[in-house]
C-alpha cells in the first residue's frame, strides 16, 4: 500500500461526492473504516486490537487509527449500546471472543484522543469522556445510563468527526508549487473523468465503494461530472492559469469536455 496515494484516492472520492447532486453515499469516517478493514485483512492481522491499528497509523498517519476507533465506538454504541461495543471486542486488545475485561484498546484510544486536535471538539470530547467512564464490569443499568448520555451528543460528535477527518484528508494532499505540474495534473484529472464511457449519468452504487480496492473506479463514477471551474479550483490553478487550462482542454477533448456552468466561462 502506498499510503499517500491511498489517502489521496479516499480524499478524491469524498470530493467527488461533494459534486454529487444530493447527499453523500458514505461519510469520511465510514470510508476510512472500510479502508482500515481491507488493510488489516491484507496484513493478515485482526482488525480488533492494537497491532493492526498501530500499523495503520504508521502507514497512513496517526489520525487514521484514532479516527477508526472513535468512529467504531460511536457507531457500535449507537447501534446496540456500550454492552455491544464491549461484547464485540472493540475495546479489547488481542480479543479472543471472551476476554472483554481487558480494555487496553479503549484506554489507548482515550490517551491518544486527549493529546490530539480532536480533543478541541466539544461533542466528541463529551462522547470520549462518557467512553472513559464505561467498563464491562458495570451493571446493565449503569451502562444504560451511559448509553442515554451518549445519545444526547452522538449526532453532533459524528458530524464533528467527519468534518475534522475531511479537513485532515485535505491536508494530506501534496502541495504543488510548479505551474506546469499543476496544469498537467489538472489535465490528467479531466482525462480521468472523461474516460468513464457513459458519463455523466452513471449512478454510484454501494457495491462500488464497499471495498476500498475499488476506490479509483468508484471515484470516477459520479452522479455528474464537475465543471472545469471546479476542476481548476480542486487542482490549485491560479486565476491567470485558468483561461489557458480552459482553452487547452477544449482543444484536447472537444465535445467530450465538461462544460462550465453558466457564468463560469
Amino acid at each position: 500500500m502506498n499510503p499517500e496515494s491511498t489517502l489521496e484516492n479516499l480524499r478524491r472520492l469524498l470530493l467527488g461526492q461533494r459534486w454529487i447532486e444530493g447527499s453523500r453515499t458514505l461519510e469520511p469516517s465510514s470510508l476510512l473504516s472500510l479502508l482500515y478493514g481491507d488493510q488489516a485483512r491484507e496484513w493478515g492481522l485482526p482488525a480488533k486490537g492494537l497491532k493492526a491499528l498501530k500499523r495503520f497509523g504508521q502507514e497512513c498517519g496517526e489520525a487514521a487509527p484514532l479516527t477508526e476507533l472513535v468512529f467504531r465506538y460511536l457507531s457500535q454504541v449507537h447501534n446496540g449500546g456500550h454492552s455491544q461495543w464491549f461484547g464485540n471486542g472493540y475495546a479489547t486488545d488481542n480479543w479472543n471472543g471472551t476476554d472483554v475485561l481487558n480494555v487496553h484498546v479503549r484506554d489507548w484510544m482515550i490517551d491518544q484522543f486527549r493529546i490530539s486536535p480532536l480533543n478541541d471538539l466539544p461533542a466528541l470530547s463529551a462522547a470520549m469522556e462518557i467512553c472513559s467512564r464505561a467498563h464491562p464490569t458495570m451493571r446493565a443499568e449503569e451502562l444504560s445510563r451511559l448509553d442515554d448520555a451518549l445519545s444526547e451528543v452522538i449526532g453532533e460528535a459524528q458530524s464533528e468527526l467527519d468534518r475534522w477527518l475531511e479537513a485532515w484528508l485535505d491536508l494530506k494532499v501534496e502541495k504543488v508549487t510548479d505551474p506546469d505540474e499543476r496544469f498537467a495534473r489538472s489535465s490528467a484529472f479531466v482525462e480521468q473523468l472523461l474516460d468513464v464511457p457513459d458519463a455523466p449519468r452513471i449512478r454510484l452504487s454501494m457495491k462500488d465503494i464497499e471495498r476500498m480496492n475499488q476506490v479509483n473506479r468508484a471515484f470516477t463514477k459520479l452522479f455528474r461530472l464537475p465543471t472545469l471551474k471546479e476542476v481548476a479550483d480542486e487542482c490549485g490553478l491560479k486565476p491567470e492559469e485558468i483561461e489557458r487550462f480552459y482553452e487547452a482542454t477544449k482543444a484536447l477533448h472537444g465535445e467530450r469536455m465538461v462544460k462550465p456552468e453558466a457564468g463560469e466561462e
